[in-house]
């Protein structure tokens, strides 16, 4: 049950974040002019990345820190 629970938020989190980069172009972090939307799209993506590192942890998947 627990792993199903895992997979499932690793999916959800995959397709989100593909969505997300999808509209990169639209919706730009580094670039944004505007200091307070480019933290929050910062820290939308910062957490983006942190569940999916925890859910690939959960399943066993070693993650590089960086790409």
């Amino acid at each position: 049950m627990k792993k199903n629970i895992v997979i499932a938020s690793l999916m959800f989190s995959i397709l989100f974040f593909s969505v997300y980069c999808s509209k990169k172009d639209e919706f730009p972090v580094l670039k944004e002019g505007n200091k307070e939307l480019q933290k929050i799209r910062f820290a939308i993506s910062k957490m983006i990345a942190n569940i999916i590192k925890s859910s690939m942890d959960l399943l066993g998947v070693e993650v590089p820190e960086r790409m």
